[in-house]
């Protein structure tokens, strides 16, 4: 029965606005009639982490490129949109969430990248905070090194 709470947490932490993938279903449906689906979602989910298995179209995208600016010329001109089956992202949920746990175990207190409550900003800030300590060392590097270089000249 873990499985079912841990798959519902999943659904239920999930964009329910979500655009629809190649299946048609979004997260609304799941939503909506989870009370109706629970057991048949749960039993497909499920089935991935114990077989391996996935059903056929199940992984399934839409790849959409929506233009930027009129008179496209380039792909660069676009927006890339991807929309998956929602089960999918069901299952890749489920599989973060899982790796979650273990992840602050065995990524270095010093990697910011993937960890919850760990934020890329915090990195760039420590890095001013280090270049400005540095450049203000070297500057009394610089001062004491030409202290002592005149003091050496009048000796």
């Amino acid at each position: 029965m873990s499985g079912f709470f841990e798959i519902k947490n999943a659904i239920f932490n999930l964009n329910g606005n979500s655009a629809p993938g190649p299946d048609n279903f979004g997260g609304v449906f799941f939503h909506s009639f989870w009370d109706i689906i629970e057991t048949d979602v749960c039993k497909v989910i499920q089935q991935f982490f114990k077989q391996n298995w996935v059903l056929p179209r199940m992984n399934s995208n839409v790849v959409s490129l929506i233009p930027k600016i009129q008179g496209v010329d380039s792909i660069k001109d676009c927006r890339l949109i991807v929309v998956a089956n929602f089960k999918f992202n069901i299952t890749s949920k489920k599989l973060a969430n899982r790796l979650a746990i273990v992840a602050a175990k065995i990524i270095y207190p010093n990697q910011y990248g993937f960890v919850q409550g760990r934020k890329i900003q915090d990195c760039i800030g420590i890095a001013f905070e280090v270049i400005n300590m540095l450049s203000k060392m070297v500057k009394e590097v610089m001062w004491l090194t030409k202290l002592i270089f005149i003091r050496h000249l009048t000796l």
